[in-house]
């Protein structure tokens, strides 16, 4: 994942925003493999980053759930 170009990565607080989630739900997803992330940084913040396409995946699929 970390090859993608800048601007098809994306972390998973702008993704929460994406899919109108709150950040601990996109984490709690990613936790639960529902959500394809890398993560990026250790300790209390655990960074993840996704690629454009995982972030567009979910929301087709917020949508229509």
């Amino acid at each position: 994942m970390t090859n993608q170009p800048p601007s098809q990565i994306v972390t998973a607080a702008v993704a929460a925003e994406e899919w109108h989630v709150d950040r601990r739900t996109a984490l709690r997803w990613i936790a639960s493999g529902k959500v394809a992330a890398e993560k990026i940084a250790d300790g209390q913040t655990s960074a993840y980053v996704l690629t454009r396409e995982e972030v567009d995946r979910v929301k087709a699929e917020v949508v229509t759930a």
